[in-house]
């Protein structure tokens, strides 16, 4: 298994909390669910996200799979990219420290 990152950035609408819909909120709350499961099983070893939501602020998300078509693929299932809600580029990782 190697390790990838997926980086997540909000569309510019979402930028301003005050365009947040109920469909959204709903929305990031399936990709919230999906992420903490997919953690709870291990595939998943590190998420965060950055405290601004405007076009510097991003989340990430580590995690393990086999090849690069295969962590692209799971980077497109996530619900908050395929509902245009965010972007994502999805990277191999090297973990160089860690505690």
């Amino acid at each position: 298994m190697k390790t990838y990152l997926y980086k997540l950035t909000l569309t510019k609408r979402l930028w301003d909390e005050k365009n947040w819909t109920k469909k959204d909120e709903e929305i990031i709350e399936k990709h919230f669910l999906r992420i903490k499961n997919d953690f709870e099983l291990g595939k998943i070893i590190h998420v965060g996200k950055t405290m601004k939501e405007d076009m510097h602020g991003f989340g990430i998300v580590v995690f393990k799979c086999e090849d690069e078509e295969e962590a692209n693929a799971y980077m497109q299932d996530d619900i908050a990219i395929k509902e245009g809600l965010m972007t994502g580029i999805c990277l191999e990782y090297k973990v160089i420290f860690q505690k």
